[in-house]
């Protein structure tokens, strides 16, 4: 498995959840990964900043959860979540460089919600950085990346993989299905929302349980090697998350408003 990304932009962290040795990331690289592989999904959390360097952005998935399908006491398993900054570009005087404009802007300090579901507005055209001002390239000199949203990766390793998809296979969706013949939820085995998580499975965005169970372990980023812990389970570094709307539901966001 790969995990190629940019951790200067948002704009590149497209959400898509991988399994049986693939990848998320650039199409180009080469699949890497060992035979418990399972899947990756990818979560981006916004750390309660308003991302004013893009037109528009939207996420179905910013705060992590883990699949407890993929997670059985009856079968050896694991999941093992990854944190890397995303940073912006920004000026001494903290202005934050847009990449619609290229031009430098002020930041947005709060969180404003479209009420009127107002979504109709002209969209801005994209400047050519070709058109960039003399003073906002002169800024941009001497900018920096600062990291203010986080990218997380929960992969997740079993010691028989199809085992664990034939299980879920034969057990939830069946049991759905001969429940609910019109029953339409997301097949959660390819794509994981965090609605349907949380309506289905709430437990599984009870990390810090997972971590004592001894199913959910972390990288040492103290250390160069990043070897994978799992206790003490005080360590744990994600036990709380940014929440924009306080219900684990996807979010827009267009012209400096959150839907």
């Amino acid at each position: 498995m790969t995990l190629c990304k940019t951790t200067y932009s948002l704009n590149s962290w497209y959400i898509r959840i991988v399994g049986h040795g693939g990848k998320f990331g650039s199409e180009d690289e080469e699949p890497r990964g060992c035979q418990h592989f399972n899947r990756v999904q990818s979560f981006v959390n916004l750390e309660g900043f308003v991302p004013v360097e893009v037109q528009s952005y939207e996420t179905i998935l910013h705060v992590p959860f883990v699949m407890p399908f993929y997670l059985p006491d009856d079968v050896p398993s694991i999941a093992v979540i990854h944190s890397l900054p995303v940073c912006r570009i920004e000026d001494a005087d903290g202005l934050v460089y847009s990449f619609t404009r290229s031009a430098f802007r002020e930041p947005i300090t709060e969180i404003r919600f479209n009420t009127e579901r107002l979504w109709k507005r002209p969209i801005i055209p994209r400047v050519p950085f070709a058109q960039i001002s003399t003073e906002d390239k002169a800024r941009l000199a001497t900018a920096r990346f600062v990291p203010r949203y986080t990218a997380f990766a929960v992969t997740y390793y079993a010691l028989d993989t199809m085992a664990l998809v034939d299980k879920y296979i034969d057990t939830y969706l069946t049991e759905d299905l001969l429940r609910d013949p019109d029953y339409t939820a997301a097949d959660l085995r390819t794509m994981a929302d965090m609605e349907e998580m949380n309506l289905r499975y709430p437990e599984g965005y009870e990390l810090v349980d997972w971590v004592r169970k001894g199913k959910l372990q972390w990288l040492d980023l103290d250390h160069p090697d990043l070897p994978v812990i799992r206790e003490p389970v005080e360590a744990f570094p994600y036990s709380e998350f940014f929440d924009l709307k306080g219900k684990r539901v996807p979010f827009i966001f267009h012209h400096d408003l959150f839907s």
